[in-house]
Parts: structure tokens; C-alpha cells; sequence
């Protein structure tokens, strides 16, 4: 990360000492952004968001979690909407005012992992890893 902050830092600096721009407004008029990474170092980012994109976000195994996540959030919002009674009582009593999708929306939005694993087993009596 240092080394991201060093080159930004190096290149912003090369690119405001050659266009000495006077004034905030004569910064905003240049043709080119002042603030950003050299050459070299925006091809390695490249380079890397290219790996990780590959061997990481795209992996097998993240895939599989990712859809069996999807699955319980699915699951999730089809039996919170098909029975409100499912969601806490603070939660149920608010889907007659904004409506059954918008309370279940909002509610599983501030679930951690670990607590719609929880929500889905006591839902569905049934375990599921992601």
C-alpha cells in the first residue's frame, strides 16, 4: 500500500511542478487529471486486479459460496414475505406501514453472515454452510 501512496504522491507532485497551475480554478481547467498514479504503476494495478479478478473473485470455491449465499438470502426474503410472523415482532409490525418487500429488503440488508445462517436454520430447521 505504501508504495500506491508513494508513486500517487510522486506523480501528483511531477504533474502539479510542470503545469504550475496559479490558481484552484486553472487546476480544474487542466486537460488532464493532476492527482494519479504514473504509467508503470497503473499497468501493475492493472496487472493485479487482472490477477485477482482471475485466481480470487472468479474461483471455484468463491463461486459455490457465492451462490449458496444468494440461495439463503433468496430463501430468506420468499418465507419473510410469505409468513411476516417469521421476522421479529419489531420488524412484523412495521410491514403494514412500507410494506412486506421494503421490511424484508431492510432487514435482511443488516444481516451479518452469520446471522442469516442462523435466521435460514431457525427458518428452514435445517443447517447450510456458506
Amino acid at each position: 500500500m505504501s508504495a500506491l501512496l508513494d508513486d500517487l504522491r510522486a506523480e501528483t507532485r511531477a504533474r502539479l511542478d510542470n503545469a504550475r497551475p496559479p490558481t484552484a480554478s486553472a487546476v480544474r481547467s487542466l486537460p488532464h487529471a493532476v492527482v494519479a498514479l504514473s504509467e508503470p504503476m497503473q499497468k501493475e494495478l492493472k496487472a493485479l486486479k487482472v490477477f485477482l479478478f482471475t485466481h480470487m473473485y472468479q474461483h471455484p470455491r468463491v463461486i459455490a459460496s457465492m451462490t449458496r449465499a444468494k440461495a439463503v438470502i433468496t430463501d430468506l426474503f420468499e418465507a419473510f414475505c410469505a409468513d411476516p410472523k417469521l421476522l421479529p415482532q419489531d420488524w412484523s409490525r412495521q410491514s403494514g406501514e412500507a410494506g412486506i418487500g421494503g421490511v424484508v429488503r431492510d432487514y435482511i440488508a443488516g444481516m451479518t453472515d452469520t446471522y442469516a445462517l442462523a435466521e435460514y436454520t431457525r427458518v428452514y430447521r435445517t443447517n447450510i454452510e456458506l
